[in-house]
């Protein structure tokens, strides 16, 4: 393949070539970003998942779920460190780094966001406070992500793309079986894995994605003394749909 530039030929290196290919083919290449849970974000996760994007010239991005953190209104115990007001302020803050790297400009296909349990939060103590959710704002409106979708769960190329709310780990299998469609998922912090289940007719895998939180903030302190400490890393979900990756990030 050439280029014709000012009367001389130019020839394409092979990873130039391969970019132009991927950019004429319609096969997706989605980057998968694990739970941030904002702003207790580990300070070199978004890097790593801007690299993971154009190290697999992907055209798509999806968020496991937890963008925000909402630790000052769990429904456990919460430090007295923070309060409502910081959180969301820091997290408008930090997320504006994170719009400007995905937006319609930057991904083609498009940027969703699966509702995870802190998402949901404050939507949820509205309810059970008799406060009808038609008052309580969305979230891309309050964090300022007009070019985001955030659905509870959405299928893209057969695969099946949620939080993982009320589903541990290795549970994800038994979904994949049950729902008879591949899988992936954020939710839990200290696991991440591929595994595959076969029939006669198809292969079907769930992923386990990695997360992207700075562990040693107060508000995982109820995780200190924990034996399993949280993989940090994003996923990719390649040739729309068959090959799932993924890409952990050196501490």
């Amino acid at each position: 393949m050439t280029l014709q530039r000012n009367n001389n030929r130019y020839r394409l290196k092979p990873h130039e070539i391969q970019v132009i290919e991927n950019l004429r083919s319609k096969k997706v290449n989605r980057l998968c970003v694990g739970d941030i849970h904002l702003p207790y974000t580990h300070r070199n996760y978004l890097q790593h998942c801007i690299d993971t994007y154009h190290k697999y010239n992907c055209n798509a991005v999806s968020f496991t779920g937890d963008l925000i953190d909402s630790h000052f209104a769990s429904f456990h115990h919460t430090s007295t460190e923070t309060d409502g007001k910081y959180e969301l302020t820091m997290a408008i803050e930090q997320i504006k780094d994170w719009y400007q790297a995905f937006n319609n400009d930057t991904v083609p296909n498009g940027i969703t966001v699966t509702l995870g349990n802190h998402d949901l939060i404050i939507a949820r103590k509205a309810e059970d406070s008799g406060i009808d959710k038609r008052w309580v704002r969305s979230l891309n409106e309050v964090l300022g992500c007009p070019d985001w979708k955030f659905e509870e769960q959405f299928v893209h190329d057969n695969v099946l793309y949620t939080h993982g709310t009320g589903c541990s780990g290795k549970g994800i299998m038994k979904r994949v079986q049950n729902w008879g469609t591949s899988m992936v998922q954020g939710h839990i912090h200290t696991q991440s894995f591929v595994d595959f289940t076969a029939s006669l007719n198809d292969l079907k895998f769930g992923l386990q994605c990695p997360c992207g939180i700075d562990y040693k903030s107060f508000a995982y302190g109820y995780a200190k003394f924990h034996t399993a400490k949280p993989i940090l890393g994003c996923a990719v979900i390649l040739d729309s749909g068959q090959l799932p990756i993924i890409e952990t990030m050196p501490l």
